[in-house]
């Protein structure tokens, strides 16, 4: 915030709903008679090396084996919480 990442009453408002969510965390359940459309179990033994996001479409990924060498134009490191008013 010191520095102007970002909106700071934005950032301010975010450090604190954190801080009190740690005061008294909460985990998130699924409703007992919640239906889902699908289940996917992914065994994490099973991942070897990092899966990298491929560009324009969120099915499009690959092993870091499996591009290695490729040329990089541009790198974009987030999340799909990641908003572009952090870039501003």
């Amino acid at each position: 915030i010191s520095e102007g990442y970002g909106d700071a009453r934005t950032l301010e408002r975010r450090i604190a709903r954190m801080e009190e969510w740690l005061d008294n965390p909460v985990l998130m359940e699924a409703d007992a008679n919640a239906e889902y459309a699908a289940t996917i179990d992914i065994n994490l033994d099973d991942i070897k090396e990092p899966i990298l996001a491929l560009p324009n479409d969120p099915d499009a990924s690959a092993l870091l084996s499996e591009v290695q060498g490729d040329k990089i134009d541009e790198v974009f490191i987030g999340s799909c919480m990641t908003n572009i008013g952090h870039f501003r």
